[in-house]
């Protein structure tokens, strides 16, 4: 699983963690023409908008991005 492969988008599931349930998914898209860019998405489902799951799991992402993946 690379998610920095320019022109292809990567995609993870986001899930309640104290249930399992999978409520949304984030994906990000390398640019191929400028790599150092990407396009970050997600969708959640209606029921669990306005508690913070996006906004968790975008900054996670941030997280293993700049942090975990750079250490690679």
């Amino acid at each position: 699983m690379n998610p920095n492969v320019p022109g292809e988008w990567f995609q993870c599931a986001i899930e309640v963690k104290s249930t399992g349930q999978m409520i949304s998914d984030l994906g990000m898209l390398t640019l191929a023409d400028e790599p150092r860019q990407v396009n970050l998405g997600f969708t959640i489902a209606g029921e669990h908008q306005g508690h913070r799951y996006a906004t968790d799991a975008v900054l996670r992402w941030f997280g293993y991005v700049f942090d975990d993946l750079d250490k690679h």
